[in-house]
């Protein structure tokens, strides 16, 4: 009468280390997707960072910069500085603006 209510489980180590991989396999991929973080929130001329250490600036536009992360975020993409409307625009550009 137990093994009515009681089912009799018992799984095999092959069964058990299947169902760990598909564990793994959909807990990375839920990673990748929830991670993501493309550029779609990022404004023109920018790049997201997950390691941005600092930017340059039309007011600042050589900054002697550390190798500590801060917060991830959007930076500008190489070639361009943040001006003061905070937007990534051509260095050229900062001239025009004054």
């Amino acid at each position: 009468v137990s093994g009515l209510f009681a089912p009799d489980y018992r799984f095999t180590e092959l069964q058990i280390l299947k169902l760990v991989l598909l564990v793994v396999l959909i807990g990375t991929i839920g990673a990748a997707v929830i991670g993501d973080k493309s550029n779609a929130r990022c404004g023109d001329n920018e790049v997201w960072s997950e390691c941005p250490s600092c930017e340059s600036s039309c007011a600042e536009p050589i900054r002697a910069c550390s190798l500590t992360c801060h917060n991830p975020g959007c930076v500008c993409i190489e070639g361009y500085v943040r001006n003061e409307d905070g937007k990534c625009v051509q260095m050229e550009s900062c001239a025009l603006e004054e």
